[in-house]
């Protein structure tokens, strides 16, 4: 069985502060993704693009949101390139998530964020119960991005993943997590972004019947 494991003298994720965090973060009535894929779900959403504000503005903050989340000791430095990295990261995961809602992701995005994951690293180890575990390569901020790719293989395997999407409208692009039984849903809330998706759609309509014949 593949496992997700803390690195050696990480504090490790803390699904539950992650969940607090995300219910804080959450937009409308959806609930957030279930365990550790609430944590990704939430680092995507650092960046809020409806309001231009961004939780990771810095290696500082990038430091803090890891330390409160179970990812990073408080002793860990974040530099620069793992700040950057980060970001370029984040971006990539949300670029991967609008497959799940339909999108086809280009090969640019792809390109990017596999370079993104080299960097990262991550390495299969085995225990002596025979599992398999998937570790960060590298140690400081590089240790918390790989446990967050960890979490995203692992919502692979469990069939988790298909369900976290981001919202179709651009100017939004939210992490949300579809609970629907035919995992239909479009938009981060339909009080938001379904509804005026849904009043362009209809003044499209309108404009078009009263368009000379």
């Amino acid at each position: 069985m593949l496992m997700v494991v803390d690195s050696p003298g990480a504090a490790g994720p803390r699904a539950s502060r992650g969940g607090e965090l995300m219910a804080r973060q959450e937009s409308g009535e959806r609930a957030p993704a279930p365990g550790a894929l609430g944590l990704l779900q939430g680092f995507v959403n650092t960046n809020n693009l409806n309001t231009g504000r961004d939780l990771l503005a810095g290696p500082g903050l990038l430091a803090g949101w890891a330390t409160a989340n179970g990812l990073l000791r408080r002793d860990v430095e974040v530099t620069e390139e793992d700040w950057l990295l980060a970001v370029a990261l984040r971006e990539g995961l949300r670029e991967l998530l609008s497959a799940n809602s339909g999108a086809r992701v280009g090969l640019r995005s792809v390109q990017g964020f596999n370079d993104c994951a080299r960097r990262v690293g991550l390495q299969t180890v085995a225990g002596r119960d025979g599992g398999l575990r998937l570790e960060p390569v590298r140690e400081g901020g590089h240790q918390a991005l790989g446990q967050l790719l960890s979490i995203a293989v692992m919502a692979q395997l469990d069939g988790t993943w298909a369900r976290l999407k981001v919202c179709r409208q651009e100017h939004c692009r939210w992490a949300f997590y579809d609970r629907s039984k035919n995992r239909s849903a479009a938009w981060c809330t339909m009080a938001a972004c379904g509804s005026r998706a849904k009043a362009r759609a209809y003044r499209r309509r309108q404009r078009v019947l009263a368009a000379p014949g």
